[in-house]
């Protein structure tokens, strides 16, 4: 997934080929048991349909909020990484057929995810 596009911010967000994005938004951290819909809200990023599912795990970047949604034929996943003075939202959206393989793909990657700060 190249990256397509970025903004500094604040939020920082960077937009990667196949539905990717990370945003980086300044401030406290949304509790890892929030709802959906605020994390979202706290973030400036429009609810992407009905709440699948929401559960927490622990990746090595630390403690994570999962959450799946479903608008039409597309579906959506969101990682909520809390860190310090900010927090990491990571949003991937594919039309259902492609979703499975990208999602896959996406979590995978997220296993070696380890800020720097």
């Amino acid at each position: 997934m190249a990256l397509r596009s970025e903004q500094p911010g604040p939020p920082a967000v960077a937009w990667f080929e196949g539905g990717l994005e990370v945003r980086s938004v300044p401030g406290p951290a949304p509790k890892l048991d929030a709802e959906p819909e605020a994390v979202l809200e706290a973030a400036g990023v429009p609810v992407p349909g009905r709440r699948l599912n929401a559960t927490q795990g622990t990746l090595p970047a630390g403690p994570v909020a999962r959450y799946e949604f479903q608008q039409g034929t597309s579906r959506t996943l969101v990682y909520l990484l809390p860190r310090e003075e900010r927090f990491v939202l990571v949003l991937y959206t594919a039309a259902e057929r492609d979703y499975g393989p990208g999602s896959a793909r996406v979590e995978r990657s997220l296993s070696t995810l380890k800020p720097t700060r």
